[in-house]
């Protein structure tokens, strides 16, 4: 049997076949890469759209565009967050915290949202849960200044529950607290200057001893630090009033 005409016919097909495979895989591979940039930019448009009407105080759609965007990309930890911040905003504590978590999960340094775990379990009572949670973020991430503010928030949190339960009077354990709550807000500024949010501790306790003067001009270097903030407009409004409020009570 002459095989040569066989051998001729294959050497000339093979690498038709090679050649046209290889430009399907190239072809399937760039559709692929397009369809994932297209995502991409409809993921970057939904979270600036999202942002956008949170600044704006427009809660529930900025919820409906963050959870499309966390649709499109459920391994992006940013749409978690913010969708967790916008449920916060809206009251749902319970619904912020899954999504806060979910946040951490996905990357274990997104230190924003270990602080935010620790408030919601403050609001619900959850003190000791708070700062366990805490302490495997300072162990992790000993270079950040989040899990001392947020601790110093904690701590601060339990000094005013004492309070409460003595009605309204500062008590020893009160005061140890408070003192707890200053000593990690100084670690916070320590590791990094711009931890602004130790200034909102240091008003309050400062506010709780009866120093209004001294309240105050933490509360001002807490707004001048943080105006360019977008994020914290709502939040810089609501501390302007209470220091209008402070002034007109003196």
């Amino acid at each position: 049997m002459n095989r040569k005409p066989y051998l001729l016919v294959m050497l000339i097909i093979l690498p038709l076949v090679v050649f046209s495979y290889s430009c399907g895989k190239k072809k399937t591979e760039s559709i692929k890469v397009k369809q994932q940039k297209s995502l991409e930019e409809k993921f970057k448009k939904l979270m600036n759209e999202g942002q956008s009407l949170l600044e704006q105080e427009k809660w529930y759609k900025a919820a409906d565009v963050f959870k499309s965007a966390v649709k499109i990309n459920p391994n992006n930890p940013d749409g978690h967050f913010w969708l967790g911040v916008t449920l916060k905003k809206m009251g749902g504590f319970d619904k912020a915290l899954e999504e806060f978590r979910k946040t951490v999960e996905l990357d274990k340094g997104y230190s924003k949202a270990y602080y935010y775990i620790a408030e919601l379990m403050v609001n619900q009572g959850k003190y000791e849960d708070a700062l366990m949670d805490l302490q495997k973020m300072k162990e992790t991430m000993p270079d950040s200044p989040e899990p001392y503010v947020a601790s110093s928030i904690v701590y601060l949190s339990m000094a005013k529950r004492k309070m409460v339960d003595e009605g309204g009077k500062r008590t020893p354990e009160s005061i140890k607290f408070e003192q707890l709550s200053w000593d990690e807000a100084e670690k916070a500024l320590s590791i990094d200057s711009t931890a602004i949010d130790a200034y909102l501790t240091f008003g309050e306790i400062y506010e709780i001893k009866k120093q209004k003067n001294e309240a105050i001009k933490q509360y001002k270097k807490f707004i001048e630090l943080c105006s360019q903030d977008s994020t914290r407009i709502a939040e810089v409004r609501d501390l302007e009033i209470h220091i209008d409020e402070m002034l007109g009570k003196q």
